[in-house]
């Protein structure tokens, strides 16, 4: 055989071997082989990285240790694929601990691959879930941060939609206390082309009560509904200064018939564009009240003025009729 030579053991058994493989594969006394140089193909003769197993997957042994599918590393370029029309995909292992799985589509070899898709653990528990088009980062959803926050993040022009579908037309988000127990629920229910939402109060798996409700028709459905008002905002009282300016109900008959609507208040049109605003209406309407209430004094005391004049003009006739 040539550039064999042929070798025997302890035992006598004769073997012919290559003395340029017999020189590179080494065994210590512990029965442990090591390759001391080049690289390692198994299934193909032109391995690409440190171990390649067929024609693809590979093992890089650089500064960041790679389990890669479709991947070689390109000392001027990157990241690169090792065959055209194939897509790429890594599990990176950095020093610090952290580790990456990233994956990009088919393309072209002899060109830098951008990651499509990413996936990170760092180094003390936190992870995240990054998506890319082209070479920018779109959006992801940043699992654990420091604060242990779910964050759903965009960068580009899309919203950062969060997806529920279910095969019962429910979807739930469900909320335990720390130790695990089931304290609340928010389920939407889908019904054709129509969306009901509602949040429940549970202790452990028993439903306690419904706190709010958003029916198939739109509407709010509370025990209650606190509007908490803007600081700048103020509470009508300013109706019962000395200094506030009262309409005159002569004035004020008058821009009813001509405004058909009551001052200060929103007209039917602008309610029908801009919908409802509770808090600003709130505070309107008790704006009107408390004018109706001064109103009413105001006519009150004239009508007793009046009651006191005509007993005295009664007490007078009264008077020359027992003359």
């Amino acid at each position: 055989m040539n550039n064999y030579v042929l070798t025997s053991d302890a035992s006598g058994n004769a073997t012919w071997k290559d003395p340029l493989l017999s020189s590179l594969w080494q065994k210590n006394v512990t029965n442990d082989i090591s390759f001391l140089a080049g690289k390692i193909g198994i299934g193909t003769s032109t391995p690409n990285e440190l171990v390649q197993f067929g024609d693809r997957f590979v093992f890089h042994n650089g500064g960041t240790k790679i389990f890669g599918f479709n991947f070689k590393f390109d000392p001027t370029i990157g990241d690169v694929r090792i065959l055209p029309n194939v897509g790429f995909s890594e599990l990176r292992f950095n020093n610090d601990g952290s580790f990456i799985i990233q994956n990009a589509p088919v393309g072209a070899t002899g060109v830098a691959v951008s990651a499509q898709g990413r996936f990170t653990m760092d180094g003390i528990g936190g992870a995240q879930f990054q998506s890319f088009y082209g070479n920018g980062l779109q959006g992801g959803v940043k699992m654990i941060d420091g604060n242990n926050n779910l964050n759903l993040i965009t960068t580009g022009v899309n919203n950062a939609d969060l997806l529920f579908q279910s095969n019962t037309n429910q979807s739930d988000i469900v909320f335990n206390d720390k130790v695990g127990v089931l304290r609340g629920l928010l389920r939407v229910d889908v019904s054709g082309t129509d969306v009901a939402m509602t949040f429940k109060k549970y202790n452990g798996s028993t439903p306690v009560k419904d706190l709010f409700k958003v029916g198939y028709d739109g509407i709010l459905y509370a025990a209650e509904i606190k509007v908490q008002l803007p600081v700048s905002g103020a509470f009508p009282d300013y109706v019962f200064d000395k200094e506030y300016k009262l309409m005159p109900l002569a004035e004020l008959d008058k821009y009813i018939t001509e405004n058909k609507h009551l001052p200060n208040i929103n007209t039917a049109a602008e309610v029908k564009e801009n919908g409802l605003a509770l808090g600003d209406m709130q505070v309107k309407q008790m704006e009107k009240i408390e004018e109706l209430s001064l109103y009413i004094i105001a006519i009150n005391k004239r009508l007793q003025e009046v009651e006191a004049k005509n007993t005295a003009l009664q007490n007078q006739v009264q008077a020359l009729q027992n003359k």
